[in-house]
C-alpha cells in the first residue's frame, strides 16, 4: 500500500520525536529493547490459542476463510502502522496509549469508546481462556471415570488464576509467562497439524464432512474469531515505546504478524482440509482419543492459558486501582492490601462465573472478537489516523482502503456480535 506520509513532514515528525525518546524515560521506562526484542514481545501477545479455533472457523465459512485471514493480515499491519504514527500526531510530545489516542482525537467520548473496547478484551480473554482450560482438563480426565462435569473443572481453573493474581501485583513479575504461551502456542499447532493428517483416513469416513468454498451467512462471524486471532494492539504502544530503534517498528511489527499469519494458515488449511465442516473448536476435540504428543499439547496449552490469564486481568484491576487511587500511600498496608485482595476476588469471581454460565469455546470467542477486535485492530485506528491527521491529506488508494477497512470491521463488529448472541442461544438451546 503506497503511504504519500512516508515522505511527509508527519512521518518525519514521528521519528524525531521517537529518537528524540531514545534518550528518554517513557512510562514504560528507558528506550532500551532492540528490534529482536520487540519482534519477539509481539509475538509473546498476538500467538495465542485462538489459533485452536480457526479450522472451526473455516469449518463454518468455508474456505473463503483463507482468504479473510490474509486479508485480516495485512488490515492488521497497515492499521498498527497507523495506530503507532497516531501517538506522534500532537507536536513536540508522544502519546502514551491506546486510550489516549482516543482521547486526542475525538475527546472524552473517544477516551470512553477505546476505554470500553479495551476492557471488554482484558476481561473476555480470561473467560474464553477459562472456558478452554476447563474444555481441556475435561477432555483429559473424562476416559478416567472423572464424574465432575466442565463447569466444575472451569470453577476449579478460575480458583487455580486466583492464586497468582493475588500473589502478584503487576504483569511486570510474570512476563515470563507470555515466552512460555508463545511456545506452547507453536507447540500445539505442529502437534494438531502432523496428528490431522494421520487422522485423515478416518475424518474422511465421517458422513457429516464436507467442504466448501464459502457460507456467506457465516462470514460476519468468522471475522470475530479471526479479529480475536490478530487482537492485542492496544499494548502495541507500550512496546514501541521500548524501542531502541522506533523507525524499526513498522518492520518489526510486520513481520511479527506475518509469522502469526503463517502459524494460523497452517493450523486453519490442515484442520480444515483433514475435518472439513466437523472440525470443532478447540481442535483438539477432533484428535481424540488422544497419543501421547497430543496430550502433552492439550495440558501445555492449559497451564499457558491459565498464567496468561492474570496477565489480561491486571491491566483492568491496575486501572481501577490507579482511578480510585488505591495506593499504599493514602491507606494502610493492612487496608491497600484488603482492598486490594477483594477487588480482585470480585473480579476473579465475575470472569468465572460467566465461564461457568457460558461454557462454549468457539462461540464466546467469536463474540469477543467481534464486539471489541473488529474495532480495536480495524476501525478504530484508522479513524483517529483520519480525526488527527486528515483525510484531505490522503490520496485516492488510501481513502478506498479506509473506507473498506472501515465497512469490514464495522460489519464484523456489528452483525458478527448479533450472530454470536444467537449461536450462543442456540447452544444454550441444544444443551
Amino acid at each position: 500500500m503506497t503511504d504519500k506520509h512516508s515522505t511527509s513532514p508527519d512521518f518525519e515528525h514521528q521519528h524525531n520525536v521517537g529518537q528524540k525518546h531514545n534518550e528518554e524515560v517513557t512510562p514504560q521506562g528507558v528506550r532500551s529493547a532492540s528490534d529482536i526484542a520487540a519482534f519477539w514481545h509481539l509475538l509473546c501477545i498476538l500467538a495465542g490459542s485462538g489459533s485452536l479455533s480457526l479450522p472451526y472457523v473455516v469449518g463454518n465459512a468455508g474456505w473463503i476463510a483463507i482468504i479473510i485471514i490474509v486479508l485480516c493480515t495485512a488490515f492488521a499491519i497497515y492499521n498498527n502502522v497507523l495506530l503507532v504514527r497516531c501517538l506522534y500526531a500532537i507536536p513536540d510530545r508522544r502519546l502514551t496509549s491506546y486510550t489516549e489516542i482516543g482521547q486526542a482525537s475525538f475527546g472524552i467520548v473517544g477516551k470512553v469508546a477505546v476505554w470500553f473496547f479495551h476492557n471488554s478484551i482484558v476481561i473476555g480473554g480470561p473467560i474464553v481462556y477459562m472456558i478452554l482450560a476447563g474444555t481441556n482438563i475435561y477432555s483429559l480426565v473424562e476416559p478416567l471415570g472423572v464424574t465432575l462435569t466442565k463447569q466444575n473443572w472451569i470453577m476449579i481453573c478460575a480458583a487455580l488464576v486466583f492464586i497468582p493474581f493475588v500473589i502478584f501485583r503487576n504483569i511486570r513479575e510474570i512476563t515470563v509467562l507470555s515466552f512460555f504461551g508463545t511456545f506452547t502456542t507453536i507447540f500445539a499447532i505442529i502437534v494438531v497439524v502432523v496428528v490431522s493428517f494421520m487422522s485423515l483416513d478416518k475424518a474422511k469416513a465421517d458422513p457429516t464432512r464436507h467442504h466448501e468454498f464459502v457460507n456467506w451467512g457465516q462470514i460476519p462471524l468468522s471475522l470475530g474469531s479471526i479479529g480475536f486471532s490478530f487482537g492485542g494492539n492496544v499494548v502495541f504502544p507500550h512496546v514501541e515505546a521500548t524501542m531502541k530503534n522506533p523507525k524499526a517498528w513498522n518492520r518489526v511489527m510486520s513481520l511479527a504478524i506475518s509469522a502469526v499469519a503463517i502459524l494460523y494458515l497452517l493450523i486453519a488449511v490442515c484442520g480444515y482440509y483433514v475435518f472439513g465442516s466437523a472440525a470443532e473448536a478447540p481442535i483438539f476435540a477432533n484428535l481424540k482419543p488422544y497419543n501421547p504428543a497430543t496430550i502433552v499439547a492439550v495440558i501445555l496449552i492449559t497451564m499457558h492459558v491459565l498464567l496468561a490469564s492474570p496477565l489480561f486481568l491486571f491491566g483492568f484491576v491496575n486501572e481501577i486501582e490507579h482511578n480510585f487511587h488505591i495506593n499504599q500511600e493514602r491507606f494502610s498496608n493492612v487496608a491497600y492490601y484488603s482492598i486490594r485482595t477483594a477487588i480482585r476476588v470480585a473480579t476473579i469471581f465475575f470472569v468465572g462465573l460467566i465461564a461457568v454460565i457460558v461454557p462454549y469455546f468457539g462461540d464466546f470467542m467469536s463474540l469477543i472478537g467481534a464486539l471489541s477486535e473488529c474495532m480495536t485492530v480495524f476501525v478504530l485506528p484508522v479513524i483517529c489516523y483520519l480525526k488527527l491527521y486528515g483525510w484531505r491529506r490522503c490520496n485516492i488508494p488510501q481513502l478506498i482502503w479506509f473506507a473498506l477497512t472501515i465497512v469490514i470491521g464495522t460489519i464484523g463488529c456489528v452483525w458478527g456480535s448479533i450472530d454470536a448472541v444467537i449461536t450462543l442461544k442456540k447452544d444454550f438451546e441444544s444443551d
